[in-house]
């Protein structure tokens, strides 16, 4: 027996995440996503300032820098292979981890290389959430 997920679920999915990620009131401490290597060592550190649905491909989720832009990026500060990612709150909490792959690997993440080295800028431009159902 399967589980229907329709537009209408991912949205109300996306908004729990989306308070827990998202503080509300006086400007909080930025929120940021790591990414490891695989001894999960963290090789760059990205801040953004919220996660937002696109309205016209619901499922198709984006992060924001301070200004509205839906690019974040950021410096390598540690040559290696990036394995795995976190994503933190903005009480540093550990919310949402996740694979790193090539671009049509199986990874949550993907880029179209894996292989970094310091100074290298990295970006995210969109993360795609996906509900697995029952079979």
């Amino acid at each position: 027996m399967g589980m229907r997920v329709d537009n209408t679920t991912i949205s109300e999915m996306f908004a729990i995440l989306h308070d827990k990620v998202v503080v509300t009131g006086p400007p909080p401490p930025p929120k940021y996503i790591e990414f490891l290597d695989v001894g999960n060592n963290p090789i760059c550190q990205i801040k953004f300032d919220d996660v937002v649905e696109d309205p016209s491909i619901p499922g198709e989720f984006y992060f924001e820098d301070p200004f509205g832009s839906r690019v974040i990026r950021g410096l390598v500060t540690a040559a290696a292979i990036a394995s795995s990612f976190v994503i933190y709150d903005a009480s540093l909490s550990e919310i949402v981890t996740g694979s790193v792959s090539l671009l049509n690997g199986s990874g949550d993440i993907t880029f179209n290389a894996i292989d970094w080295s310091i100074g290298q800028v990295v970006i995210v431009s969109s993360l795609k959430i996906y509900f697995p159902t029952e079979s």
